[in-house]
């Protein structure tokens, strides 16, 4: 492959421009995860220094070496990334192709395309192509050190401390000499618990009951209201919407096939339920990872333990080309290890991880564990003709009679011989038929015995279809047990020793879980997981749940805990957090103990002196202004002019369609039909997002995310001008207002407690009078308080959280 000359000055400003941008978190994972690879297998042959000669000149071993490019210039081009030469060579465009030998499936090429599009981050140094692990990387790494059970701090304000937590957030503030901020208002705390608890603005009244209370005892008050969203169903909806995140989970399977998951809602459904349960967070992981392996009490709960696992199966798999099984294998070690521990352990596919303390070795012993582990994942486009057939594409389950799939077993089992026997003499029927004078008595004979099988098969077939089984996506021990040989550079054909199925070695448990040679091993992983003495898990919950009440983890990479990632901001607290959440694996619980603190409960108002000792907040001095992620704008849309239906969807849109893919003939009319449920029901597509959920910054739900971006672009506020889904809200708000029947200053404070949750000054209720008046008087075809509500709605307080 042969690339264009740029010039060595334009080539040297690229590459300190990309030297001196930091890395993103999931810049870095998605390079580790799907560039890296494919560079190894398919280019360092030819293009790295260990080729034995560099074919053009061009290394692609290195950031500086790519950016650098070969005899014909840089492969990258930031100007113009559609342009970039690599694209080209990979797409066989203009004589250009990369590898010569063949054109890469088209799910690397467009990985290639996306991490191009993204700038091209790379992580890779100059210096060495596989740099080795530090010998004392497990010491040096924080986050594998065992959880202290910290002291609390002794504070130089003598003050009695209500909450363990803002003893530890005071101490940093005393020691930089900052002064806090103090509480926010009583309906912004509101408005603020609401919205992080449930993800609903609160009504009217909700906020008068909470002023009332709040002016006669304050902490009382939002004990009450704490635990009044806590209980709520809603909570569920919030929260579990936080972890589906985390969990990649989609209504489809995205890539070049984007084949529909229409059972895919089951798996959702049961994370809300979690939630609202309060399921002990270990129990959650364990479901998730090996329900169907736990004991269960009913067959509804062995139900609901067997659609846990739809976690391993959620993921996005190349459907066409690839290598499906070990990239399934993948995608769940990449899912277990970073959705529970933080670490990026699927970076060590390939070859050694080369950031933390992760041999290939480990991740190939975590392989033979799910390669153990049959993976019901649904099926292609086509729709299953039979459940039978259904049931080897999906997790059948039943919420009728337990013995029902074992029937289903048995009755597959016996037509399955019927139809043998039947097809055997059909054949010899046809060939006796061709000289049917001579063998008339053999020919009745076999006519009669297929009459026979006919008559024993159709009542066993009609049971079958009359079975109470439904089907979910999940995973079951595949009763064949796998250790994996390691993949040399991740090479299918390119085999290494075979590794026993275990663990992470740089996670020493003295009494580890063992797994027996009859089991998969994915519930012995589970208990190794949420075991006390691993030091990860509880960190990792601990710091997402404060990520979600702060806008901010106090490890800002919630997804690494790795060297890559970030060190915490405060590691006492965090240490303390994680050991209160160990000791009652207790979600509202925690949830509840930070926001009852003084540090969630401080006002967000701007403080120069303190923004000049630490202008990015990392001491906590106040409560950090945030955007509201699109459910909860969404919904707070639909709630203005009473148009949510609060009630839980019963299955999910796509449920509605059935099976298909994307763009090849589906009914999509159940995708365009209007929908007031709440957005966490909506169809998550993979290749084909909703256009709200494109500008409101909606993850990619391919990858694991447990920290949502949040831009402020100008297609936000074009969206709160124009969208037609705001014009509506704007619409029903103001039809609600004036059906109140009040004064026109009450239809104001009305209008502000919807939007604001707080009463109006006295000049904005003087603006909005004028306003209101000025429109009545002069545009009698527009209805003013339709305007003055959208106005209301477009503003910035409306969609961020004070």
């Amino acid at each position: 492959m042969r690339f264009l000359l740029v010039s060595l000055a334009a080539t040297t400003l690229v590459a300190n421009f990309a030297i001196s941008a930091p890395l993103a978190s999931k810049e870095i994972d998605f390079f580790e995860k799907n560039i890296r690879p494919a560079l190894a297998k398919h280019c360092y042959e030819c293009h790295s220094a260990t080729s034995k000669r560099i074919k053009g000149g061009l290394r692609l071993d290195t950031r500086h070496a790519i950016l650098r490019g070969g005899d014909s210039g840089s492969a990258i081009n930031h100007e113009a990334p559609e342009s970039s030469l690599i694209l080209r060579a990979l797409r066989y465009e203009e004589n250009l192709e990369m590898p010569p030998d063949g054109q890469l499936p088209s799910h690397i090429v467009q990985a290639f395309e996306k991490w191009v599009s993204m700038g091209a981050p790379d992580p890779r140094e100059e210096t060495t192509l596989e740099p080795d692990i530090p010998a004392d990387s497990v010491d040096e790494l924080w986050s594998l050190q065992p959880i202290a059970a910290p002291e609390l701090p002794q504070l130089a304000n003598d003050e009695p401390i209500q909450n363990p937590i803002d003893a530890f957030v005071l101490e940093q503030l005393e020691s930089r000499n900052i002064p806090p901020n103090g509480p926010a208002t009583e309906h912004a705390l509101f408005r603020r618990l609401s919205f992080d608890l449930i993800g609903l603005p609160p009504t009217p009244g909700e906020i008068d009951s909470f002023i009332q209370e709040a002016q006669r005892d304050r902490r009382s008050a939002v004990e009450r209201s704490v635990d009044s969203l806590l209980a709520s169903p809603h909570f569920g909806e919030r929260w579990g919407r936080h972890w589906l995140d985390v969990a990649r989970y989609a209504d489809s399977n995205g890539q070049s096939r984007d084949v529909l998951f229409p059972h895919a809602w089951r798996y959702r459904n049961w994370v809300i339920d979690a939630f609202n349960e309060d399921l002990p967070y270990d129990d959650f992981i364990r479901q998730q990872i090996a329900g169907d392996l736990m004991t269960a009490t009913s067959n509804e709960e062995s139900v609901q333990q067997q659609i846990a696992t739809g976690f391993l199966a959620i993921g996005s798999k190349p459907l066409v080309a690839g290598n499906l099984t070990l990239d399934l294998i993948d995608d769940q070690i990449d899912a277990v290890s970073r959705s529970f521990m933080g670490l990026t352990v699927s970076c060590a596919r390939c070859h050694d991880h080369k950031f933390d303390p992760i041999p290939t070795a480990d991740y190939y012993a975590l392989g033979g564990i799910f390669a153990s582990t049959k993976t019901f994942y649904g099926g292609g486009p086509k729709r299953p003709k039979t459940m039978s057939e259904a049931a080897k594409l999906w997790l059948p389950i039943t919420n009728g009679r337990p013995s029902a799939i074992q029937r289903l077993a048995e009755l597959e089992k016996r037509i399955q011989k019927l139809t043998k026997d039947e097809n055997s003499k059909q054949k010899r029927l046809k060939r006796l038929q061709k000289n049917s004078a001579k063998n008339t008595d053999a020919i009745r004979t076999l006519q009669q015995s297929i009459k026979e099988l006919k008559r024993e098969r159709d009542p066993l077939t009609k049971e079958r279809d009359q079975l109470p089984i439904e089907f979910a996506m999940g995973v079951r021990d595949s009763g064949k047990t796998s250790d994996l040989e390691i993949r040399i550079r991740g090479e299918k054909s390119k085999r290494g020793p075979r590794i026993p199925r275990g663990f992470l070695s740089c996670i020493d448990i003295d009494d580890s879980p063992e797994i027996a040679k009859s089991e998969s091993g994915r519930l012995a992983l589970a208990n190794w997981i949420t075991h006390p003495s691993n030091p990860l898990t509880a960190r990792v919950a601990a710091n997402r749940i404060w990520s979600h009440l702060f806008g901010r983890g106090l490890v800002e990479t919630v997804d690494n805990f790795g060297h890559s990632g970030a060190r915490p901001s405060h590691p006492a607290l965090l240490d303390y957090l994680a050991s209160s959440l160990r000791s009652h694996w207790s979600v509202k619980t925690l949830i509840k103990q930070i926001v009852t603190s003084d540090v969630y409960q401080r006002s967000s108002q701007f403080s120069a002196h303190a923004h000049e000792k630490d202008p990015e907040n990392q001491t906590l001095w106040r409560f950090q202004k945030r955007r509201l992620e699109i459910e909860p704008l969404r919904d707070a849309l639909l709630a203005m002019g009473n148009r949510l239906n609060k009630d839980p969807h019963p299955n999910s849109v796509v449920a509605e369609i059935g099976e298909g893919e994307v763009g090849r003939g589906i009914n999509t009319k159940p995708l365009s039909a209007p929908f007031h449920h709440r957005a966490v029901y909506l169809p998550v597509l993979r290749t084909a997002m909703l256009g709200m959920q494109k500008t409101f910054d909606y993850p990619d739900p391919s990858s694991i995310q447990g920290r949502r971006d949040s831009t402020n672009v100008p297609a936000q506020s074009l969206f709160m001008l124009n969208s037609p889904l705001v014009v509506q809200s704007a619409t029903s708000m103001a039809k609600r207002i004036q059906s109140s029947n009040g004064s026109l200053d009450q239809g104001i404070a009305e209008a502000y407690l919807l939007a604001y949750s707080r009463p109006p000054s006295k000049e904005e209720i003087g603006d909005a009078a004028r306003f209101l008046r000025s429109n009545q008087a002069t545009d009698k075809n527009t209805l003013p308080w339709k305007r003055f509500c959208h106005a209301l709605i477009a503003a910035a307080e409306f969609r961020y959280v004070l």
